[in-house]
């Protein structure tokens, strides 16, 4: 297909733009489109072909629907060839290496801010590295466009949560994307990582390889590389204690895989046999790492030297001409750096017609966890040979960049290896003083939502991006641009916001946040800038370090940008703000949006007068917040599943614990709530061992351990962590090879708590009962992988909240949910994808529906919607007892009855969105009629066959 696509005619590269009739590029960049969005599948290549502008636009327009594009597009696969990708990744890596990288930076990705990931982003043409990669980064990487298709390494400083996090979810990003190969670089056992998921997390199209920090002298990057990286490592000063965390007799190696269960293994059953060919990718599985090497190495950190190969100067052709050299071979002489003697006897020197060669600047990536670090830090004769006292001015370090954590950055020790450096030396610091969280997209949905009911939709307590409202003239532009301007009565309501107290309540928390987090920001760290005029803010030396001779120091945000070449500069044109009118504008101008919205306002007054709440009220229990409300991979405004169940003042319990959930904690509550929410916090359930349903356990681990840390409280309760027990082979090897965990938290397995058969027993079932204040806690085997589990809760003030988990219409479910009061039900699939929902195990919209029905609930709140409903699902005639969930959104029992009056302004709020669903729902709809029709005619075509022969044998 791909090859059909690159040899379409040339003639197509004169296209006219349907107004201005100039020439808009030639038809190489609608193939460039088509080739970027392959991966994507066809919905998304006939979506950017049906647009009103662009090329793609006028290609359709100037040839017709009939043309040889449209034909491409009709007839390309559905499904994604990864194959295919790979071959054409491996194609155009072997043709970039050719050059040299002649643009090189590197671009903040995660800023290591609480709740957000850390991590770097490398670009060149040839390549792109990723240095550390904390819980989230795929999901900022999927926002912000950040290309990982042509990813090659991950280099991993610690080994710590924060630093590998995320790359499970990475991984498999670059898996669909078509990479055929990763290597991750690091201390010893970062590569368990990998291991220890895949039974919960499948790498069928990927090669992962691991590569010790020692192999090759530490040494990465040969000939055409673009980049050349040498590993430094640093070893922490022994303390002389022992960690009491540690077991007494960790569980060997071989005890804990002997444990772990394939999760997918009853796909793979009913899947067709592999060819010969595909079985050595799907049956290829991960090594068992060595954990003799690995568990030494927790004290082992690994700072990198990087810098992109030496680049001949450019070709100055001005001076070329003055200098009288004619076009020709001599230029191309004169380009290599050797001098040329011309025809009149002339010698031109080439360093007087060419730029100074770059020799590659050095940039450094460096953590030193604690404060045992900095003897190594200071002693490193590798370091020291890019500070002051480097051998050439080439040699210096352009730029540091420090996941050092705070406390660590202020000590003097590490300010005198700071002072090192000369002046001239950037330092950019990732770490928790940072206060963006890099996510945009949460809080434009959340703005919208917000201004239908602040109570239901609070506005997020991250403070960490700044507010700029654009001014008049622009604003005027944007509403010409949506295709007409507001009236002055449409401005005055989509900026009316709601004169309840909740309102003003959380703008002003919203502000002190921001407020806080720039108070906390030290001296060292702080940003200091100077704009040129143009985007990009150049460092000054902070007046507190001016005595110690520190360079400029800035505290890192999402997108901060870095160029090393060509030029050096900090760019920081791309960095995040938010424009709450803007976003509520949006709104207004949807077609009937308005009047929607002025009927809710008023059904939600009727509702007042009647006695129901409107929203949820702090001194409402039980109440939920939703943290993620989307299924297998997080997207912009849905992050995969967690939910908050608050019991009373001071107890909570979390459903499900996805990647990202302690940031969608503080990015709604703050840093100052999250932590009063992670004391409260007693127990974490986890329905079943699909990555999208507890991989961020750990991050909500270490962020409740610090919570109380911060409050001063000594004795640290442990953690109820109900879940199936094989999890404990995944969190046993993260313990002996990365963190010690195994003390903060105490494993119950589901299967103990089986309505039908309880096998804990009655001293502790009564004791964790107690503790979380419930008369019962039910749970049942539910219809989807392997140790899949529904639970009842039963509070001691007699109500019932009932969780599905992952499950096709269960009975066992309807049995412990009888009459309950609240049903949170997975709805993952429209109604016309039964088919797809079967096969995966899942439920659809009515399903979910039904089975609430069936078990007599008063209220159903649907969630873990598939990423292709990113606003709001596919649903008819939702009933008055149903409700839809959203990111941020909490709810209290007595605000139930206010769910289901959203929907109509929902559907108006996002209808271009809605739309667009329904059009792709109608063609799935015409296809499966025309497979079903096609399958009958054949059907009746062998019949008719059949009758001949019969009638002919006769």
């Amino acid at each position: 297909m791909l090859k059909t696509i690159a040899s379409l005619p040339r003639h197509l590269i004169a296209i006219r733009h349907r107004t201005s009739h100039k020439t808009v590029g030639d038809f190489c960049l609608v193939k460039r489109i088509i080739i970027a969005n392959y991966c994507h599948g066809t919905s998304k290549l006939q979506q950017l072909f049906r647009a009103n502008s662009g090329p793609c636009y006028v290609a359709r327009r100037h040839y017709g629907v009939n043309g040889k594009i449209y034909s491409i597009l009709h007839n390309m696969p559905k499904k994604v060839d990864v194959k295919g990708l790979q071959e054409l990744r491996v194609a155009r890596k072997l043709k970039v290496r050719q050059y040299q990288p002649s643009t090189v930076y590197l671009q903040v990705l995660g800023s290591g801010a609480p709740g957000a990931p850390r991590s770097l982003y490398v670009f060149t043409e040839q390549a792109r590295y990723l240095f550390n990669c904390g819980e989230g980064s795929q999901r900022l990487a999927h926002e912000h466009k950040v290309k990982l298709g042509m990813m090659e390494h991950i280099l991993i400083t610690h080994k710590s949560w924060d630093n590998v996090g995320g790359l499970p979810g990475i991984l498999l990003t670059l898996q669909d994307m078509g990479v055929p190969e990763i290597t991750l670089h690091g201390p010893p056992g970062i590569d368990s990582l990998y291991y220890d998921t895949r039974n919960f997390m499948r790498f069928r199209d990927l090669t992962i390889y691991y590569r010790n920090y020692e192999e090759n002298g530490g040494r990465l990057g040969v000939g055409n590389d673009p980049l050349y990286i040498w590993s430094v490592p640093l070893w922490a000063k022994s303390s002389g204690s022992v960690d009491a965390n540690l077991p007494e007799e960790p569980l060997s190696v071989e005890e804990i895989y002997e444990e772990v269960e394939d999760l997918f293994a009853h796909e793979r059953q009913k899947s067709k046999r592999t060819s010969p060919q595909n079985r050595d990718i799907t049956s290829s599985q991960p090594r068992h790492p060595k954990q003799d090497k690995s568990a030494p190495c927790k004290k082992l950190s690994v700072a990198y030297i990087c810098r992109p190969p030496p680049k001949a100067g450019k070709l100055l052709l001005e001076q070329c001409v003055k200098a009288g050299v004619p076009p020709g071979p001599l230029l191309g002489e004169l380009k290599r750096g050797q001098d040329v003697t011309l025809p009149n006897g002339n010698v031109v020197r080439a360093v007087d017609v060419t730029e100074p060669d770059d020799p590659g600047p050095v940039f450094i990536v460096v953590e030193a966890p604690t404060e045992q670090y900095l003897d190594a830090l200071l002693e490193n004769e590798a370091l020291a040979s890019h500070q002051c006292g480097a051998a050439s001015e080439g040699d210096v370090a352009e730029v540091v960049v420090h996941f050092t954590p705070t406390e660590v950055v202020n000590h003097h020790r590490y300010q005198e290896w700071m002072a090192r450096f000369p002046t001239l030396t950037s330092h950019i610091f990732i770490n928790s003083n940072s206060a963006c969280m890099g996510s945009q997209a949460v809080h434009r949905i959340q703005y919208k939502l917000n201004h239908l009911n602040n109570n239901l939709f609070p506005l997020l307590l991250d403070g960490g991006i700044p507010i700029r409202e654009t001014n008049e003239d622009e604003d005027g532009d944007q509403r010409k641009d949506g295709g007409e301007a507001l009236n002055q009565t449409t401005s005055d309501v989509c900026m009316k916001h709601r004169s309840d107290d909740n309102h003003g309540e959380d703008e002003e928390h919203r502000k002190n946040g921001g407020e806080v987090m720039e108070e906390t920001t030290s001296s060292v760290c702080m940003k200091k800038t100077s704009d040129n005029g143009n985007g990009l803010a150049i460092g000054d030396t902070l007046g507190t370090n001016s005595s110690q001779g520190i360079g400029p120091t800035y505290q890192a945000s999402t997108l901060l940008t870095y160029y090393i070449r060509p030029r050096k500069q900090l760019d920081r044109s791309s960095e995040l703000s938010l424009q709450p009118k803007s976003y509520i504008q949006e709104c207004y101008v949807v077609e009937k949006f308005e009047s929607e919205y002025q009927q809710l306002q008023s059904k939600l007054d009727s509702l007042k007068a009647e006695g129901y709440s409107s929203g949820h009220n702090s001194d409402d229990y039980p109440n939920v917040i939703f943290l993620g409300t989307g299924s297998c991979i997080p997207n912009k405004t849905r992050n995969t599943s967690g939910i908050l169940l608050s019991l009373s003042c001071d107890k909570c319990v979390l459903m499900d614990c996805s990647e990202g959930t302690y940031g969608q904690l503080v990015r709604l509550l703050g840093v100052a709530g999250s932590d009063l929410a992670l004391q409260r916090l007693k127990a974490v359930y986890v329905s079943h061992l699909h990555a999208d349903h507890h991989i961020g356990f750990i991050r909500l681990l270490q962020a409740r351990k610090k919570a109380f840390q911060r409050a001063k409280v000594e004795h640290i309760p442990k953690l109820v962590l109900l879940a199936p027990g094989r999890i404990m082979g995944y969190l046993i090897s993260y313990h002996n090879n990365f963190e010690p965990i195994l003390n903060d938290f105490t494993l119950y397995g589901n299967q103990n708590f089986l309505s039908t058969n309880l096998r804990l027993n009655e001293e502790s079932y009564s004791q964790l009962c107690s503790e979380l204040d419930m008369k019962a806690i039910d749970m049942t085997y539910v219809i989807h992988c392997p140790n899949s589990f529904g639970v009842a809760w039963t509070h001691n003030d007699g109500w019932k909240v009932v969780y599905s988990g992952d499950t096709m219409p269960c009975k066992g479910l309807v049995e412990i949910g009888k009459d309950c009061d609240l049903l949170i039900h997975e709805a993952t699939m429209e109604d016309e994808l039964e088919e797809d929902a079967r096969i995966k195990t899942h439920c659809t919209t009515s399903q979910a529906i039904k089975v609430g029905q069936h078990m007599n609930a008063k209220f159903t709140i649907l969630t873990h919607f598939s990423q292709r409903y990113a606003k709001v699902p596919i649903i008819e005639d939702l009933p008055d007892q149903v409700g839809i969930a959203f990111d941020n959104m909490r709810v209290s029992l007595k605000a139930l009855p206010t769910l289901p009056l959203m929907n109509d302004a929902l559907m108006a709020m996002f209808a271009d969105d809605y739309d667009e669903m329904l059009e792709k729902t109608a063609k799935k709809r015409a296809m499966r009629e025309k497979q079903e029709k096609q399958i009958e005619d054949n059907k009746e075509m062998v019949k008719v066959k059949q009758r001949k022969i019969d009638k002919e044998a006769s």
